[in-house]
């Protein structure tokens, strides 16, 4: 959970011309990360903004 929230972090502070430079990635539906505390982390992603705000749920397997 921490490095998906390191990368939200870094992404934040990317300057506006280089996102304007990038294709929009379509990232919707269920992933799967591995974490230290949780083993697998189900993400599932519904929705994305255009400023690249994130909407869905995280669940870890692990702790429920």
């Amino acid at each position: 959970m921490y490095r998906f929230v390191v990368a939200c972090a870094v992404a934040c502070v990317t300057p506006t011309g280089v996102l304007l430079a990038q294709a929009a990635t379509d990232i919707q539906g269920n992933w799967v990360a591995k974490t230290d505390e949780c083993g697998d982390l189900n993400l599932r992603i519904t929705g994305q903004s255009h400023s690249g705000v994130i909407t869905g749920t995280m669940e870890c397997v692990r702790t429920g």
